[in-house]
């Protein structure tokens, strides 16, 4: 087996996805699709740091109240 084999695959991979991406049929799903990446990217860098840091003062302030109410 020659060994530009894999990156004749790779091309004809590569050209196969750009002709689905650009491809107007699938423009619909493909919208649907980047909009999840895009969410779960959002999700991740900035929606769960900030819940983690906010979660402390009320976990705190729970575990306060429970202390008070054990007395």
């Amino acid at each position: 087996m020659p060994a530009c084999l894999p990156r004749l695959l790779t091309i004809a991979t590569q050209t196969a996805i750009e002709r689905v991406v650009l491809d107007p049929k699938y423009h619909d799903l493909l919208a649907i699709v980047k909009g999840a990446r895009n969410g779960a990217v959002y999700g991740t860098k900035v929606r769960f740091p900030h819940a983690l840091v906010y979660v402390h003062p009320f976990m705190l302030a729970t575990a306060a109240l429970i202390c008070v109410a054990a007395r």
